[in-house]
């Protein structure tokens, strides 16, 4: 059986240009959905000077007002229930996602099945090189798996917290190496075994 390279491989070898011309109408179609359905985004908006039509391409996301996890949470408070935010009806969330709250007040979102399958996408595409990733930190098969489930529900739970930047295979491959870590760590605090490898407390792996 010839080995798989790619989860999509029409969408992960698209060439950067034909990408940024889906990038720029997927992002120009979404921000016109969104502030036509979601009050909190459409005040960001209206109080930047920044309305659906100033965006055409994918250059065009740096107008687009900056929104953080604070913003989301007080949403919640002032709209009540999944909050301003949150753009489809509620007869089409199949999953309410709500983060640990250890930051503040805990954050809830809700999901459509398109917004599940997206996530599926996500983990299928990024599975393989994360549990390379989480292989190498824990030296251990059945750690290694562990960890790349721990870290995609934190990925899950702490999207809103992604700014771009080096890339989302970037984010998600820190993500996972750092919940690996957090793993063996919890695991040497049970076991109360500690050993330096790197300057670094790990778990001795038996």
């Amino acid at each position: 059986m010839p080995v798989k390279h790619y989860w999509n491989e029409e969408v992960e070898t698209m060439p950067q240009a034909k990408l940024a011309k889906i990038e720029g109408a997927l992002l120009s179609k979404e921000t016109a959905y969104i502030y036509e359905h979601s009050p909190f985004y459409r005040q960001k908006m209206d109080k930047t000077n920044v309305k659906p039509e100033d965006i055409k391409t994918i250059e065009d996301i740096t107008k687009l007002p900056f929104t953080t996890k604070d913003d989301l949470r007080k949403s919640q408070v002032e709209f009540g229930g999944l909050g301003g935010h949150q753009c489809a009806p509620k007869e089409k969330l199949v999953r309410i996602q709500g983060t640990s709250g250890t930051t503040g007040r805990p954050l809830f979102i809700g999901l459509t099945a398109r917004d599940a399958n997206s996530w599926k996408e996500l983990f299928a595409r990024h599975a393989d090189l994360s549990y390379r990733a989480a292989l190498r930190v824990t030296r251990n098969a059945a750690d290694a798996e562990d960890a790349v489930q721990s870290a995609f529900v934190r990925i899950m739970q702490d999207a809103v917290k992604y700014r771009g930047g080096k890339g989302v295979k970037v984010w998600i491959t820190k993500m996972v190496i750092n919940t690996a870590k957090d793993q063996i760590k919890g695991a040497v605090r049970r076991r109360g075994r500690e050993e330096k490898v790197g300057g670094e407390v790990v778990a001795i792996v038996s």
